[in-house]
């Protein structure tokens, strides 16, 4: 009987230490959890920021690139226009 109440205490003392390893296992996955959370929510606040400011960063790019284009077309009209009028000149 001696026995039996030494074998069913270490049983005890085993799963209560089992409980225990459990329960603190328990508590870090769902900190590791609050964590994930919290970065995900963070991650989509960047995310929405970037957007934000690519939004004008693109509007002016786009408008950049317009100028650009613009004083191309503008250069060879007057290269062309130039030409003409040297051209005439020299007819005269």
């Amino acid at each position: 009987m001696a026995d039996t109440l030494a074998v069913s205490a270490d049983q005890r003392a085993r799963l209560l230490m089992s409980t225990e390893r459990l329960n603190k296992s328990s508590d870090r996955i769902k900190e590791s959890i609050r964590s994930t959370l919290e970065s995900e929510e963070v991650g989509v606040s960047v995310l929405q920021g970037l957007d934000q400011q690519g939004q004008p960063l693109l509007h002016a790019h786009l408008t950049v690139c317009f100028c650009v284009n613009l004083l191309v077309l503008m250069t060879a009209s007057c290269t062309f226009f130039h030409g003409l009028i040297f051209h005439f000149q020299c007819h005269l």
